[in-house]
């Protein structure tokens, strides 16, 4: 069995140089090079038809694959390997280009990205029902899963501020791919899969195994849990160091505590939750959750300066930590009903559709962005505006709270879905019908 640790590590692997593009790419195009919003946008929309396509093709094609190094092995090693050399790349941008030419760069370079981040995550991500088949073993690996992520997060956030005062983006990029090879390395040589039966003749294709997941009630419910939720993470990572500096005014090692401040708070915040999601089911912590993030995030529409601002960090931090330990344990255990239903195991297929919802996330992200345009008059680092502190006080506050309370809402409905689909399952095998049909 693979170690809890050892499964983790994969974040740290993956998670940093997703950190840095995450937070800084749309920063350096749009800030530093003048790429305009209308730009961003349009790429943002290709991207996201581009990933409907591809997210739930790979997550197909690893159920289907069967190899002497597992299902989902090969694909996370191919796909690590293009992800960190497009994660230098994506830095990499020829002096002096403008207009359409960067605009065509910056496109090639995020769908590029975007691709091998899609070949190598699902993959991953679709290891923890099979390695980890409780639910209880799910929400430990869960949690040591995430406080990787945060210390990825917090190196990506805390220390780019200051590493980019004293060396190009393409450096910090590059040192940043050098640590996730050596956990990539830890990760790979101590992953074993557990054997899974042969392909069925009448295996489903892709359209049907689409359709297949979405027939669930709680999967439709946690989509739009996962939507809303994206969409705030996603105006968080592309606008936090744009508050920081129009905001409230911060530099250098102040962008750093400010950034710290959230990512710091969330790893006691994933034990609280995982500890939480133990005494009170999954789903319910997760709308609880919800409710506080929600809360908490309203907060940045009025902080005035470094030490509220960290404040309102670590009441996000804590906050946010509780879909990070309910998500993934969630949709195993969404996969797990399908496989009592239905006797297929489709882990890559129910892992990747979110991801589809992910990208339409960062359209809209896009689209947040373009609205500061017409409300605040913010087009660019070269063209703010008259009030750029008020438009990602705006940005950052105010739509997040909206998502986020429609989040809430749809948990709620998830949790009644859930008490109905696996009473239903259970009502089956009671009677000794097997799987469930449609």
């Amino acid at each position: 069995m693979v170690k809890p640790w050892r499964y983790a590590t994969g974040e740290f692997a993956l998670g940093l140089p997703g950190t840095v593009i995450g937070a800084y790419m749309l920063y350096y195009y749009n800030h530093n090079l003048g790429l305009a919003v209308g730009y961003v946008t349009i790429a943002k929309i290709i991207q996201a038809i581009w990933d409907g396509i591809n997210d739930p093709m790979v997550g197909h094609l690893s159920d289907r694959t069967r190899s002497r190094w597992g299902r989902r092995r090969p694909w996370l090693t191919v796909g690590a390997i293009f992800y960190l050399i497009f994660s230098v790349a994506a830095f990499l941008v020829p002096g002096g280009i403008k207009g359409g030419a960067l605009f065509a760069y910056y496109l090639t370079l995020s769908l590029l990205w975007e691709t091998a981040a899609t070949v190598a995550w699902i993959p991953y991500h679709s290891l923890l029902p099979e390695l980890f088949p409780t639910e209880a073993s799910r929400l430990h690996a869960q949690t040591y899963k995430k406080s990787v992520t945060m210390i990825a997060q917090i190196v990506g956030f805390v220390a780019t501020p200051i590493l980019i005062e004293m060396m190009d983006y393409v450096y910090v990029s590059a040192i940043y791919c050098v640590l996730s090879t050596i956990t990539l390395v830890v990760l790979l040589y101590g992953l074993r899969e557990p054997e899974v039966a042969p392909l069925a003749k009448d295996e489903p294709g892709f359209f049907e195994s689409v359709a297949a997941t979405v027939h669930h009630l709680t999967y439709r419910y946690y989509l739009i849990v996962h939507g809303c939720f994206h969409l705030t993470l996603a105006i968080l990572m592309g606008a936090m160091a744009f508050y920081a500096d129009y905001s409230l005014g911060l530099k250098g090692f102040a962008v750093s505590a400010f950034f710290g401040s959230v990512f710091l708070a969330t790893i006691p915040g994933l034990w609280l939750w995982a500890s939480a999601a133990r005494r009170l089911g999954t789903p319910r912590a997760l709308s609880i959750s919800l409710a506080c993030f929600a809360v908490s995030i309203g907060l940045l529409t009025v902080v005035p300066n470094l030490v509220t601002g960290i404040a309102a960090g670590v009441a996000i931090g804590l906050s946010m930590s509780g879909f990070f330990v309910a998500a993934d344990v969630i949709i195993s255990r969404i996969a797990d009903t399908d496989y009592a239903r239905t006797g297929r195991k489709r882990e890559g297929m129910f892992f990747s559709v979110p991801w589809v919802i992910t990208r339409c996330a960062n359209v809209l992200q896009a689209g947040a962005f373009l609205l500061l345009y017409y409300l605040f008059g913010y087009s660019s680092g070269e063209a703010p505006g008259p009030n750029p502190g008020g438009a990602f006080r705006f940005l950052m506050g105010v739509m997040p709270f909206v998502g986020l309370s429609l989040a809430f809402v749809a948990s709620l409905g998830l949790s009644r879905a859930f008490r109905r689909e696996e009473a239903y399952v259970q009502t089956a095998k009671a009677a000794g019908t097997g799987a469930l049909g449609d």
